[in-house]
């Protein structure tokens, strides 16, 4: 059995990440929707890589 999810921009169809516990995505999903909210609920200009790669580090 395979205990991990997956973080999905739907409109896009994008895998963001795939990590541990449903929390952990739940809490990179926050994260980025203050950077969406900062860009006015435009998609954000500003590479989201960071944020992502951090969420990453702390799942391991």
């Amino acid at each position: 059995m395979n205990d991990s999810f997956t973080l999905v921009y739907i409109p896009a169809g994008r895998i963001i990440a795939t990590l541990r516990s449903a929390a952990q995505c739940r809490s990179l999903a926050s994260d980025l929707a203050r950077q969406w909210v900062r860009w006015g609920g435009q998609e954000p200009a500003e590479d989201p890589t960071p944020v992502i790669e951090r969420h990453r580090l702390e799942a391991v």
